[in-house]
């Protein structure tokens, strides 16, 4: 049977059970699952750093384990990996010269992350000089690939804007939600329950949606908080929410995605930066919730401003707090905008389509 390789530096947790909640986590085991659809299999590669090698299998899949540094990440994937197979670099991270033909995922642009706001004057354009050098950096190494899978059109705009002749073999096959069934008992209305289901991230929002779900609660007693997830901000959050009884701080593997959101009224992902077509936000509306997003990255492909959900501005806390203010009090606005929600996830993100236009991907890649 012909194998497929899918490299990333990691895909099962430390306990080695399951994958790690994240997008491009999620989107590997996706991968597989189509793989082994069109009839091959699919191996999986963990470059990991400071970690033991180990050889294992998930839901039938093999995953190998292989410790490397981060200096010599691109040289060990070169040397492990069997040339002239199929190959596919989970992400420009790990992607590298390859003698057989390798498929690259572009899961949006990640260096809009702001962190010098304070910086004006020679700072502030030595931060703009870093990052274009660091744009242009991704750019090379992608180009080692034969094909560019984009999560969203966000960065193939850019990549269009900041080069004279484009030469990347770019393709866009948005992100993608399974559509569970619609139980409308479930979402009963009286308590409205809003839920922030993510990687507990600065830059993912968890800040933000603190400091404007702090400031809703101190007005509003009939909502109850889910905040579902794990990361490095998750001590600031607990220490800052611990006397609402309102609001629950808990952990979920990522299956359980939209199982957490199946009774919600409301799915907050206020991104501050770095984000592709998100997965939190495309599971949150095929499990009819009304959303609110910011404006960045491949959300903005995925949500009409009023009409399949609100969009504020990135980082802004008060915008965020009038959003979910508004959608709590009015019933109806809220109902409707979850309804568009899921027809729009239905309609151009479920996995059935991301599914046959990976097929399409991966049989041109056999033929050639």
């Amino acid at each position: 049977m012909k194998r497929i390789y899918i490299v990333n530096t990691f895909y099962l947790n430390e306990e080695l059970t399951a994958p790690e909640i994240g997008g491009i986590q999620s989107y590997i085991t996706g991968l597989s699952e189509i793989i082994l659809e069109l009839g091959f299999e699919p191996v999986i590669y963990q470059f990991q750093f400071h970690r033991k090698s180990f050889v294992t299998k998930y839901k039938g899949i093999k995953v190998r384990g292989i410790p490397c540094s981060r200096a010599g990440l691109r040289k060990k994937i070169q040397q492990t990996i069997p040339e002239n197979e199929i190959v596919i670099f989970a992400s420009e991270q790990v992607v590298c010269a390859y003698k057989g033909y390798s498929i690259c995922l572009q899961h949006g642009i990640d260096w809009d992350r702001p962190g010098h706001f304070e910086r004006t004057g020679l700072r502030n354009q030595a931060v703009v000089f870093q990052r274009a050098v660091m744009a242009f950096t991704k750019i090379r190494q992608m180009s080692h690939a034969d094909t560019v899978v984009c999560v969203d059109y966000n960065f193939i705009n850019w990549y269009r804007s900041h080069v004279s002749h484009p030469e990347m073999n770019l393709t866009a096959i948005p992100n993608y939600t399974k559509i569970p069934p619609l139980n409308n008992k479930q979402k009963e209305e009286g308590t409205v329950k809003i839920i922030f289901a993510r990687r507990f991230e600065i830059f993912r929002g968890s800040r933000v949606f603190t400091d404007a779900i702090e400031k809703l609660l101190k007005e509003c007693n009939s909502i109850d908080v889910t905040i579902a997830g794990r990361g490095p901000d998750e001590q600031y959050m607990r220490k800052r929410l611990q006397q609402y009884k309102n609001v629950h701080i808990t952990k979920y593997d990522y299956e359980q995605t939209l199982e957490m959101h199946k009774d919600k009224h409301i799915a907050v992902i206020p991104t501050v930066g770095s984000e592709g077509t998100s997965l939190s936000l495309l599971e949150a509306m095929a499990s009819g919730c009304a959303v609110i997003c910011t404006d960045v990255g491949g959300m903005v492909n995925v949500v009409l401003d009023r009409f399949n959900g609100l969009i504020v501005r990135a980082g802004d806390t008060d915008g965020l707090y009038r959003a979910m203010k508004q959608l709590t009090e009015d019933r109806a606005y809220r109902q409707k905008l979850a309804e568009h929600a899921r027809m729009t996830a239905e309609t151009s993100f479920s996995y059935e389509i991301w599914k046959e236009r990976w097929k399409d991907v991966l049989k041109g890649c056999l033929e050639k």
